[in-house]
């Protein structure tokens, strides 16, 4: 897991990571209470980032809670 001061800046980095990484495969899953969100390249499957978020309403911005280093 990647540490970061701030959940704002921790959003941004993971924003950054999706943009110009071509094609982009979404697989997202329950896990208790927490929701995995792992992105691939679509033509390499080559990991490229993932996030974990609280379960809850959509659109709640503490529902962030951090980036994932690789897959699951």
């Amino acid at each position: 897991m990647i540490k970061f001061l701030n959940v704002q800046s921790a959003f941004e980095h993971y924003n950054r990571m999706l943009r110009g990484n071509g094609p982009v495969e979404t697989r997202a899953g329950y896990q208790g209470d927490r929701l995995y969100v792992e992105h691939y390249h679509g033509h390499t499957g080559q990991f490229i980032i993932g996030a974990v978020f609280k379960k809850g309403p959509g659109r709640d911005p503490d529902s962030f809670l951090g980036l994932l280093s690789g897959p699951r």
